[in-house]
């Protein structure tokens, strides 16, 4: 191996390195211009029913919804209000720091009936 060619292989890889690099910092640049990064939609809390399922409060625009997501289907289960929201995450942080979505909808709606 001569000189000139090992140093063609040099260079090539040098380009080579050069490219991806590019590449990559182009890729970031467009990503994080083009990304709504959570703007529209938010998943306020999420708890696990059974392996297949869930129970989440989401946060689409400024509407709250309670949904339930499975494997087959993901579904509306109720609109919150602000009010509703703000009032279980209160309530249940009062009882118990730990305590799941859930059972705070559970004591929730518990409270609601009891009332009406």
């Amino acid at each position: 191996m001569d000189f000139s060619s090992f140093m063609t292989m040099f260079q090539t890889i040098v380009v080579l390195i050069i490219v991806i690099i590019l590449a990559n910092i182009s890729l970031k640049l467009i990503n994080r211009n083009f990304q709504m990064k959570g703007k529209v939609v938010k998943i306020i809390e999420k708890t696990p029913i059974s392996n297949n399922s869930s129970l989440a409060v989401v946060k689409i625009i400024n509407s709250y919804y309670l949904m339930s997501f499975s494997e087959k289907e993901n579904s509306i289960l109720k609109e919150l209000g602000k009010e509703e929201v703000d009032e279980i995450l209160l309530k249940a942080d009062q009882e118990d720091k730990f305590i799941g979505l859930k059972e705070k909808y559970e004591i929730y709606m518990e409270k609601r009936g009891k009332r009406d």
